[in-house]
């Protein structure tokens, strides 16, 4: 079966077909499409779809437990936007999931290397997951306005990782079943995502995130002396400046929007991430009608440690129930 896995694999060098070919080139970056002005949520919901096309590198293939993983990527609004790949030994079909790292140092990340322990865990467990590393991390291009976005930027990257796996032909996924997972900030670009493109995601799973109130998140975290919150709020005004701005920005206000299950695990030993914001997640999705529920580990940290085994088994049964 392993083999059987390689020779399929094999044929998706650059997902062109199995004619001989040498390995690939990175290809020239275009010209962002990105504006490099302020931007929210609003704007990408308005904004026409992107059709990313998934590009998979055969020949760097590394051989895992129970799954092959290989370097992947992208082009989500003129950028591209690396990853890593992992496909279960096996026929399948697998469902897919998109796995979103968190803020992590961007001068020591390289691809793939946060959320290992989640991307191979899913992986064994016949789901085939793709990692992209947003940009300005690992080898992916970094966007014009890096620091001062709000992370909208990397939203749409979320968005299109999900758009390229689902249309990237890959034999043993069922394209129809798109999940995401996303840890920190991730999770809270997962909520982001599902709310800005509702038709891509099919389940999601947020583990530890952060507030879906963009404001909240950037005066807890940012000193109002600091550089950083400067520069943020030159761009943007703070919410006694620009309430609307802020609120488009934020996925709280899009709650009505989400159309697929969402599952948060929050940990009660969570240093960076507060009770509340977990909370109140929970209640703007509940008062517009969507579907959430809120898995409180006790003792957990902010991977939800020493207790992930136990979280992580009602993640997989929640994925398992809705993909």
């Amino acid at each position: 079966m392993r083999f059987r896995t390689l020779a399929m694999l094999a044929c998706l060098v650059v997902l062109a077909g199995c004619a001989p070919q040498p390995a690939p080139t990175r290809e020239p970056t275009p010209q962002p499409t990105t504006a490099s002005g302020p931007r929210t949520l609003r704007d990408l919901i308005a904004a026409a779809p992107e059709k990313p096309v998934l590009k998979a590198d055969a020949s760097a293939m590394q051989q895992g437990d129970g799954f092959v993983s290989l370097p992947a990527s992208y082009v989500s609004e003129g950028l591209t936007i690396t990853g890593l790949l992992y496909v279960p030994d096996g026929d399948g079909p697998f469902p897919g999931v998109v796995v979103v790292h968190g803020a992590v140092d961007p001068s020591t990340f390289t691809t793939g290397s946060d959320l290992v322990r989640e991307q191979e865990a899913l992986a064994r467990s016949g789901h085939l997951v793709f990692a992209p590393d947003l940009r300005g991390y690992g080898s992916a291009d970094a966007g014009p306005s890096a620091g001062t976005d709000l992370g909208v930027g990397a939203t749409e990257d979320v968005v299109n990782a999900g758009r390229a796996l689902a249309a990237s032909g890959i034999p043993v996924l069922d394209p129809t079943r798109i999940g995401l997972f996303g840890h920190s900030v991730g999770g809270e670009e997962s909520m982001a995502a599902m709310v800005v493109a509702p038709d891509v995601f099919d389940a999601v799973v947020a583990m530890s995130p952060v507030s879906t109130r963009a404001w909240w998140v950037v005066d807890h975290y940012l000193s109002r002396d600091s550089a950083q919150f400067a520069a943020i709020t030159a761009e943007h005004g703070t919410y006694e400046d620009n309430a609307a701005h802020w609120d488009d920005a934020s996925p709280a206000t899009f709650a009505g929007r989400a159309v697929a299950p969402l599952l948060i695990a929050y940990g009660t030993a969570d240093d960076p991430v507060f009770a509340t914001w977990e909370e109140h997640t929970v209640a703007d999705w509940q008062t517009a009608g969507a579907s959430v529920e809120l898995l409180t580990v006790d003792g957990g940290d902010h991977r939800l440690d020493p207790h992930w085994n136990a979280a992580w088994t009602r993640m997989l049964e929640f994925f398992d129930a809705n993909l």
